[in-house]
């Protein structure tokens, strides 16, 4: 998806309301709003039978199906800035009414979901992906506060926590840390956010040198959308929320919830990215950490550019929109 937008309108939200956005869809004025053009635009001829973020599902006679595929969520992002105003609404209800005095009537605006862009670079303005330093014969101390020596931000893993021994005892060969970009600029300055959720979904883990565990701290790479070697060193090391080696279920998402310094570090009119670290990176202290030739402890798992945001990284934030500030005038006889 080249922008990041509030992604309520996610794929289970789109089957939720299905019925209602097949109906709108195959009106004119719903065809307009959507921007469905060309000959599927034809209503009463081309009957759109399914729509979802990124596409729509139509029959030109009845049997044939056709399904036109979008590289980013089009028709998600149509809906949002078409009726942007009526979504701040809902958003209000939610927060103000429904969360306070009747939560059956929650409509599931009250939160923003975001996720990193796919690819690197370009028009994207995030992304996510890893920062090593690596290929080295290096001490513990060594290889955590040298120089990177390179990145990744578009491979279809993304390394959340890796450390491997070299074959010289008590040294090591890599040491890896994750790097997750989100844009919470609409968000806006006056949000008041009373909790945030930053969920990653692991497809592996290794602790052939020790129990892992992983922490969620702060990244500021130089740009948040291209990672580079020299952002392995663009991180800082306050714990925002952390999960054991025995916390973490395979193939499935783990959820981090960010304590007061991780929700202070949400970007409310910009991006704001994180780093995922080991216990031993992130409090250099390598108690648990034991040495074996050629071997590794790690968390691996899917990244933005996976097919689908149903495994994406993902921060969820709930809150509320300030009232802005204004000046009193007083005037002094």
């Amino acid at each position: 998806m080249h922008k990041n937008y509030p992604q309520v309108f996610s794929k289970e939200w789109f089957e939720k309301y299905q019925v209602f956005l097949l109906w709108l869809a195959n009106t004119r004025y719903g065809r307009d709003i959507l921007h469905i053009n060309g000959n599927r635009s034809l209503v009463g001829k081309n009957r759109i039978i399914k729509i979802e973020p990124h596409a729509i599902t139509w029959t030109p006679d009845g049997k044939v199906l056709q399904t036109e595929f979008r590289t980013h969520n089009k028709f998600g992002k149509r809906l949002f800035y078409s009726y942007k105003e009526f979504w701040k609404m809902l958003h209000w209800f939610d927060m103000h009414f429904a969360n306070k005095y009747c939560p059956r009537m929650n409509l599931g605006f009250d939160t923003l979901t975001v996720y990193p862009e796919a690819g690197a670079g370009g028009v994207n303005v995030t992304c996510d992906g890893y920062v090593y330093r690596g290929e080295v014969d290096e001490t513990f101390s060594t290889i955590r506060d040298g120089a990177g020596s390179g990145s990744s931000d578009t491979s279809v893993s993304v390394v959340a926590c890796y450390i491997k021994g070299s074959s010289t005892s008590n040294q090591w060969s890599y040491l890896m840390r994750g790097v997750f970009s989100f844009n919470t600029s609409s968000l806006g300055s006056n949000a008041i956010i009373s909790a945030a959720t930053l969920s990653l979904y692991f497809y592996g883990k290794n602790n052939n040198v020790g129990d892992i565990d992983c922490h969620i701290a702060e990244a500021h790479p130089t740009d948040p959308a291209d990672l580079a070697a020299g952002d392995y060193s663009n991180i800082s090391r306050t714990s925002f929320a952390s999960k054991s080696y025995s916390d973490v279920t395979i193939n499935q998402y783990t959820d981090f919830n960010l304590n007061s310094s991780g929700k202070n570090n949400i970007n409310k009119t910009g991006v704001s990215s994180f780093s995922t670290q080991s216990q031993w990176d992130i409090n250099n202290d390598t108690t648990g950490l034991t040495w074996s030739s050629g071997a590794y402890s790690r968390f691996v798992g899917n990244p933005a550019d996976y097919d689908g945001t149903d495994k994406d990284p993902k921060l969820v934030i709930t809150y509320q929109e300030g009232a802005p500030f204004v000046p009193k005038v007083m005037f002094i006889g």
